[in-house]
C-alpha cells in the first residue's frame, strides 16, 4: 500500500509506456494506485503518462474510481482528482451492476470519516441525495456538476484546459454538497474550496507538464 511517488517516477523515467500497459489481470497501474492508497503525487504522475487511465476498465467493468471507493483513498484530493479528470466515471457501473458510491458504502478497508467525505461526494455527483431515482439522478448530475467536463474522459479536457474555470467547478461542487448536507457548518464549506484552490493548483502543473513533455 501507499507506493512512493520517487518509485513510480523512477520506474516510469525508465519505461514510460509502463502507465499505459495493463498486466494479465486486465489492470493498468492506475488501478492498484487506486486501490492501495497511493498519494495523490502518485495519481496525478501516471495520469500524465496515461491521461485516459480514469477510463480504463478491468475485465469486471471496475475503473480506478471504483478502486479507489471501495478500498479508499490516501486523503480526498486523490478522489478530487479522479472526478476532475473523469467526472462521468461517477455515473458508471461495474459488470456487476455497482456505481463507485455503491462500492463505497460497502467498503469497510478505510477510516469512518474520509469514507463519509468519499460518500457525500459521489452522492452529490450522482443526484441521490434529492431523493431521485436512478434515471432522474443521472440527469441532474449532468447538469450539475458541468455538463462540458462530464462529456470528456480524460486530463485533455476541461478540467486541465481551463474550459471550466475554478469558481464554475466551486460553484457547482458547493450548490451539490448543500443539498446533500443541509446542516453543513460554514467551516466546512470553507474547506471545501480551499481542496478545489489545491485540486485547481495541480491541474496548472499538469498542463504545463503536459505541454513541456509536448515540447520535449
Amino acid at each position: 500500500r501507499q507506493p512512493p511517488v520517487q518509485l513510480v517516477s523512477a520506474l516510469l523515467d525508465a519505461y514510460r509506456p509502463a502507465a499505459s500497459t495493463c498486466d494479465d489481470q486486465g489492470l493498468y497501474p492506475l488501478h492498484y494506485a487506486a486501490g492501495n492508497q497511493a498519494s495523490s503525487a502518485v495519481i496525478k504522475t501516471l495520469l500524465l503518462n496515461h491521461p485516459d487511465a480514469t477510463a480504463e476498465a478491468d475485465p469486471t467493468g471496475m475503473l480506478p474510481l471504483h478502486y479507489l471507493a471501495k478500498w479508499g483513498p490516501s486523503d480526498k484530493l486523490c478522489l478530487d482528482i479522479l472526478l476532475l479528470t473523469n467526472q462521468k466515471a461517477a455515473l458508471d457501473k461495474t459488470e456487476e451492476g455497482e456505481t463507485a458510491l455503491e462500492l463505497a458504502l460497502e467498503g469497510d478497508e478505510y477510516e469512518e470519516d474520509l469514507k463519509e467525505a468519499v460518500i457525500t461526494t459521489l452522492r452529490a455527483l450522482t443526484g441521490e441525495t434529492a431523493g431521485l431515482d436512478a434515471e432522474q439522478g443521472q440527469e441532474d448530475a449532468v447538469s450539475e456538476v458541468a455538463t462540458e467536463s462530464i462529456a470528456k474522459d480524460s486530463v485533455d479536457g476541461p478540467a486541465v484546459q481551463k474550459a471550466l474555470s475554478l469558481d464554475r467547478e466551486a460553484a457547482a461542487i458547493a450548490s451539490s454538497e448543500a443539498k446533500a448536507a443541509p446542516t453543513q457548518q460554514k467551516s466546512e464549506s470553507t474547506s471545501n474550496l480551499a481542496d478545489l484552490q489545491k485540486i485547481h493548483s495541480l491541474e496548472k502543473e499538469l498542463a504545463a507538464l503536459r505541454e513541456e513533455r509536448r515540447s520535449t
